[in-house]
């Protein structure tokens, strides 16, 4: 699922109107789909229970996506109060020879008002929603399994879905190391690594994806190994004709 497996063809920038009356900003490709991401992220978003920005009847609505295991929402209600969260989650990996499970594994806890409200001037000093999608930048370079960030973020008018790939590799765009920076501040204020290091610590499968090309095995026993796919057989069984 990575973007360099995306063969890009003509594009540019669509503007429709849907749900609160927003235009809506969205990459097409001259085939008249839209982005891969875009429509891989509203597939993992459902699955995941976040809201809909593009619906949101908040003031406004900012999400950041960090590579595929981390959400980090940030919004203000209608009556002017500003809430955030964060979501850790992680995809099923089954062994060679093995049907998918299509499992994946999520925990969302809540920002305190200390880190939204920094979360908050960060958004607002950085200016990263002014920031155009990196295909904006024909010298954009893309990096084999590099990193991937995505931005969703609305107000009262236009809804926007921004991808950035690997920002740190491009030396020679400004705006790359705009992103960058916006990424690694927003990772510290919310104490990210440590949130997904504790939810690490509860994953309930044997194979795991940590995002991008990198899975998780764990060193288990044989009589640990015969459990879990025996759980796993179960789980196909209970879910086979979904």
């Amino acid at each position: 699922m990575m973007k360099h497996l995306i063969l890009i063809s003509f594009l540019f920038l669509v503007t429709t109107t849907f749900g609160q009356d927003r235009n809506i900003h969205v990459r097409i490709y001259q085939d008249g789909d839209s982005s891969f991401w875009y429509n891989w992220e509203m597939k993992l978003r459902n699955r995941l229970k976040l809201d809909v920005i593009q619906k949101t009847s908040n003031n406004w609505y900012f999400r950041l996506w960090i590579d595929e295991r981390l959400a980090i929402d940030i919004w203000e209600t209608p009556k002017g109060k500003q809430l955030g969260k964060i979501t850790s989650w992680t995809k099923e990996i089954t062994p060679n020879g093995e049907e998918p499970t299509n499992r994946i594994y999520y925990q969302t806890s809540s920002l305190d008002s200390i880190q939204v409200a920094k979360l908050s001037t960060l958004i607002q000093t950085s200016q990263i929603n002014t920031i155009p999608d990196e295909n904006y930048f024909p010298n954009w370079q893309e990096v084999f399994d590099g990193s991937i960030y995505t931005i969703e973020h609305a107000d009262s008018k236009d809804y926007y879905f921004k991808t950035y790939s690997s920002p740190d590799e491009q030396d020679a765009i400004k705006e790359a190391h705009i992103v960058q920076n916006f990424v690694d501040r927003a990772l510290e204020i919310t104490k990210a690594i440590d949130v997904w290091n504790d939810f690490s610590e509860t994953i309930p499968f044997e194979y795991y994806s940590t995002g991008g090309s990198i899975n998780i095995m764990r060193i288990l026993s044989p009589k640990e190994q015969r459990r879990f796919k025996k759980e796993r057989d179960k789980y196909r069984r209970e879910n086979s004709n979904k």
